[in-house]
């Protein structure tokens, strides 16, 4: 069975013929193997699309770019829940193609996913340097095509649809599509494309070509951001997936790369020990064992710790602050406190300048007498 170009004509077989699959047609060649899952979830898969949406502040950019890392380095410890399943021993290749950013700014991204890596393992396209060229989308098309085939990625990312051809008419939306359509069906490669606010009341900006792609992906993913913790709900999908399973939150982290929040406790690996440990000495001195608790009564007695640890936080700044000052200092070998000695009766009182006299001493003030124009200037000699 063949599956037929949308972007060139094959003229050497009938398509017609293989139209129509039954029982007899040999679809195991076809099955997609799956690349990346989460919590069991197929996330990406040769031969299929995933698409990324959310709002312009939403981090779909690093999640993307926690996919790439995973694809090309074969593993992502800083997400347990996250699998990666490459062809034998073969290391997985990027094909990312950014559609905003300046050259400059593309660099520091290109070395931190390439740090470490062979240098064949990720390819870089940036739209920048083109120019006023990149806005001649058939040449644009035909450009991303070619860097396809001679790369041949395990995956390929657009970031974002929004820039990548602005305003373009449907025409150019719909060549692009079926230039998409030719890269899946016939390579293993895997698509992901970021676009935003393709969901709630507020207008997209992708345009015709980001309406194609949309609603024609395989899997769609929302991405949410919330202070610092970003949450990514399974939308859509034309596969059978359980949504609640789905679901993946994750911050992040000094490297710049998506650390997973933990939420089930059968996840927790040896760098959370820290914390679980501090989370049970917590529990553990406001609950007896065997001791029943109601929800709230917890929840006042957590609050009341919490408050009582900031307030311990609180007076071992003060205290280390005065004896940074010399306010206090330490009384011999042993660890106890002692006013420091040229401080004197009264915390005020330093370096001879005299302290302030306390609130119950009341001390007058005497103005001067006004002047008066009967009065005789002194030493002021009177004409005769």
């Amino acid at each position: 069975m063949n599956i037929f170009h949308y972007r060139q004509t094959d003229y050497n077989a009938d398509p017609w013929q293989n139209a129509i699959i039954n029982a007899d047609t040999p679809l195991d060649e076809f099955l997609p193997k799956t690349l990346v899952t989460l919590n069991g979830q197929t996330i990406i898969r040769q031969h299929g699309c995933t698409y990324l949406t959310g709002r312009e502040t939403c981090h779909a950019h690093h999640y993307a770019k926690m996919i790439a890392t995973a694809i090309i380095r074969g593993n992502y410890p800083q997400a347990p829940s996250l699998n990666v399943t490459l062809d034998g021993d073969s290391p997985g290749t990027v094909l990312w193609i950014d559609s905003l950013h300046s050259v400059h700014t593309c660099t520091d991204f290109y070395h931190e996913m390439n740090d470490g890596l062979e240098s064949e393992r990720l390819s870089f396209f940036c739209l920048d340097r083109l120019g006023n060229f990149r806005y001649s989308f058939d040449d644009l098309t035909r450009c991303i095509e070619q860097a396809v085939k001679l790369v041949n990625p395990t995956l390929l990312v657009i970031d974002d649809i929004d820039h990548l051809m602005p305003y373009c008419g449907i025409n150019a939306a719909i060549a692009f599509h079926h230039a998409v359509r030719d890269i899946i069906n016939h390579s293993n490669t895997a698509c992901l494309f970021i676009g935003y606010n393709h969901l709630g009341k507020r207008a997209s900006t992708t345009g015709n070509l980001g309406k194609t792609l949309f609603t024609t992906a395989d899997t769609t993913f929302a991405l949410t951001t919330q202070q610092a913790t970003t949450s990514v709900r399974l939308l859509n999908s034309f596969l059978q997936q359980d949504n609640r399973d789905s679901q993946f939150h994750f911050t992040i982290g000094d490297d710049n790369l998506p650390h997973e929040v933990i939420d089930n406790p059968e996840q927790l690996t040896t760098d959370n020990l820290v914390n679980l440990t501090t989370l049970r000495d917590i529990i553990g001195e406001i609950i007896n064992p065997g001791e029943t608790i109601s929800p709230d009564e917890l929840y006042l007695k957590l609050n009341s710790r919490r408050q009582q640890l900031n307030r311990c936080d609180r007076t071992r700044a003060i205290i280390a602050q005065a004896a940074q000052l010399g306010i206090i200092t330490k009384a011999g070998d042993n660890n106890l406190y002692t006013l420091a000695p040229h401080t004197g009766t009264s915390p005020l009182c330093h370096d001879g300048i005299a302290a302030l006299p306390a609130p119950d001493v009341n001390t007058s003030l005497t103005l001067p007498p006004h002047p008066s124009t009967h009065s005789t200037p002194p030493n002021e000699n009177v004409l005769q």
